[in-house]
């Protein structure tokens, strides 16, 4: 198995992909068979790592993935107060929000459980610091967050 940053990147974007396909993962080894499938070469601890860097859990005897919890209501009142954004290197995004509202818009991404997100930061007024793992997770918060993104 690589150990191989972008192998592994595009390992985890699979197993979500597989998770969101509908399959019940009851074993680990379900999992590796499935990724054996699709052309990589794991093992049960490479898979057993992989469901820990993703926040799996088991409950009710399968695997499920925390996902993208933040709902459409919660989404849309964060999108209210975003005036816009910016990438700062391949793991941060500094969101600058309307003057009052960077505790709440953190509160909100924190509560959700938003799978991309590692932690967020808020200034005591207009500035939320969000950040990510890696490049690819970065991006996923840039692509639901359409004001941010643009680099200085």
């Amino acid at each position: 198995m690589s150990r191989d940053p972008q192998i592994r990147a595009r390992r985890h974007k699979e197993i979500q992909k597989i998770f969101q396909e509908g399959f019940e993962i009851a074993e680990q080894k379900d999992l590796v068979d499935l990724l054996y499938q699709r052309g990589f070469d794991v093992t049960q601890s490479s898979v057993s790592r992989d469901l820990r860097d993703l926040g799996a859990i088991r409950r009710g005897g399968l695997y499920e993935l925390p996902g993208d919890k933040l709902g459409r209501e919660s989404f849309n009142q964060i999108l209210e107060y975003i005036k816009g954004g910016l990438t700062i290197g391949d793991h941060m995004i500094l969101l600058e929000v309307k003057r009052g509202t960077a505790g709440l818009v953190t509160s909100i991404i924190d509560e959700s459980g938003w799978a991309a997100v590692a932690g967020t930061m808020a200034s005591t007024d207009d500035k939320v610091l969000i950040l990510t793992e890696d490049a690819e997770r970065q991006a996923n918060v840039l692509d639901r967050l359409p004001y941010a993104g643009a680099e200085e």
